[in-house]
């Protein structure tokens, strides 16, 4: 008996998770989009790997009254998030926002997608032009062994993420 592996690249079929970091409840944003409570990653879902929850209650400028708490919260640290999902092309969105330091270079920290460096040094403060002003970074990639990975390692002070989605 002999066997054959076949391996597709972009497999059939939908994938989509939004995790808000650092909530204990879910989080429905201004558009009507439910992001599930943070959880720990487990094998054959999805979820968080170090870091620690945090939260600080500043209003988020330009955000409605319902999605606060999603940019307010965090997962800070050194930390990943995985997601157990079938192989394919994928977008990882990244939602941030300064919510404690005052001025650039405070906070500085890379991210890393799939092995792959997609911020270096990236200070939220300067890139969104200030404090709880909320910032969104899209990346696509390819996940090729049904895990997409995203690492967040601190450089000055430590990273931190309020909301990462995973699209196929």
């Amino acid at each position: 008996i002999s066997s054959t592996s076949v391996r597709f690249l972009n497999q059939p079929g939908n994938y989509l998770q939004r995790l808000a970091c650092g909530n204990s409840s879910d989080i429905t944003d201004c558009a009507g989009s439910v992001w599930r409570r943070d959880t720990n990653y487990n094998f054959g879902a999805f979820g968080y790997v170090g870091g620690a929850n945090g939260y600080v209650n500043n209003p988020i400028g330009g955000i409605c009254p319902a999605a606060q708490s999603l940019y307010q919260r965090e997962r800070y640290g050194s930390f990943s998030y995985q997601f157990d999902c079938p192989i394919g092309v994928y977008e990882t969105t990244l939602l941030e926002s300064e919510t404690y330091w005052s001025a650039a270079g405070q906070r500085v920290f890379n991210i890393f997608v799939q092995g792959q460096q997609v911020l270096t040094n990236f200070d939220i403060f300067m890139a969104a032009g200030g404090k709880n002003l909320p910032l969104t970074r899209v990346f696509t990639n390819a996940v090729t062994n049904a895990q997409l990975q995203v690492f967040f390692t601190p450089v000055a002070d430590n990273a931190r993420a309020s909301g990462v989605q995973v699209r196929k």
